[in-house]
């Protein structure tokens, strides 16, 4: 059989209430079957999610589901691209829907212009509001490499990044993934989205942005925190954001968007600190580790862009913090 066009990986924990819904919204028992192969990754569910699923795929080709020990959404789509088959790859949460009509379009302009990377507009559904977000990229004009850098980190340094540091809503190349090896990174539990897109766009020699929302986002309100440790995530994440910029010269260090980013990392990592059950010596560890330290000398040097109330809790709130993480370097 020949491979399909795109790999579906869709993965599930404790999804019984959405996961039915979910591949009900592709339409997979007709033409369209053929089209795509299906990978649906129980990840230790304690419910009845993988039996839905295999219900809803019951008699469909090219259609899996695979459950597997509790480890994580990057574990569990991993576990999806080691065995997918398609030329291309689609991500799909369990909780959300896709429109199938507008997914095919998008097909056939990803079979006519082969390009490495294709990204789409997607509707946002929130109780009875339903909208569509444009992806804040140049839509249908092919960009390069360093044309596609340039606006993942534009709209990211300025927060404007509608859907970008998303993996739903695009399709990979999965033989650009496999040549470079590219997995999710199982250890970082946050922003693991936007390493895996900015890692895989800075091997993408071409991509183009469309005007067709294939994929419907269902925001299902504040999600409960988990406490944990988020030092390893934070530092990945704004580290290869700084040194994709400077690679790709976007902003200068001197630029209000630089500070900008600067100053939101750093109320993010006190943030962090004042929330995390974590121990001092772990704290100061991540102080004494992170680019917290050049951060907070970065605000310091600018401080005449920081408003009063924001000098007010770099100057007065933080001083101990400074002083501890000079010490512990």
């Amino acid at each position: 059989m020949a491979c399909p066009f795109c790999s579906i990986i869709i993965p599930a924990y404790n999804a019984e209430q959405t996961i039915g819904q979910c591949l009900e919204s592709l339409q997979l028992k007709d033409h369209f079957e053929t089209s795509v192969e299906v990978l649906v990754i129980d990840d230790g569910s304690n419910d009845q999610t993988a039996l839905v699923a295999q219900r809803s795929l019951n008699g469909v080709q090219n259609a899996k589901v695979i459950s597997q020990a509790n480890g994580g959404v990057s574990k569990a789509r991993n576990a999806g691209l080691l065995i997918a088959k398609g030329k291309y790859i689609c991500f799909l949460d369990a909780d959300d829907t896709i429109d199938r009509e507008a997914l095919e379009k998008v097909f056939e302009i990803a079979l006519a212009r082969e390009c490495d990377f294709l990204l789409a507009d997607y509707i946002a559904i929130e109780k009875d509001s339903i909208q569509t977000k444009e992806c804040n990229f140049p839509h249908n004009q092919m960009a390069s490499r360093p044309e596609l850098q340039k606006v993942f980190l534009s709209n990211i340094f300025t927060y404007n990044g509608q859907g970008l540091p998303t993996v739903w809503g695009k399709l990979f190349k999965r033989e650009l993934i496999e040549k470079n090896q590219l997995l999710f990174d199982e250890r970082q539990k946050y922003g693991e989205d936007l390493a895996f897109s900015l890692t895989y766009a800075n091997y993408a020699e071409t991509a183009l942005a469309l005007g067709h929302p294939f994929y419907r986002y269902f925001i299902s309100g504040a999600i409960p925190y988990r406490k944990r440790d988020y030092s390893y995530d934070l530092k990945k994440v704004h580290e290869l954001l700084l040194s994709m910029n400077d690679e790709y010269g976007v902003f200068s260090k001197d630029s209000s968007q630089y500070f900008s980013f600067k100053k939101h990392f750093f109320y993010e990592t006190l943030w962090y600190l004042k929330n995390e059950f974590v121990s001092s010596h772990q704290k100061r560890e991540f102080l004494r580790t992170h680019v917290i330290r050049d951060t907070l000398r970065y605000l310091k040097q600018n401080k005449k862009a920081l408003t009063q109330d924001e000098r007010k809790i770099l100057f007065f709130l933080t001083p101990l913090l400074y002083r501890i993480s000079l010490r512990w370097v």
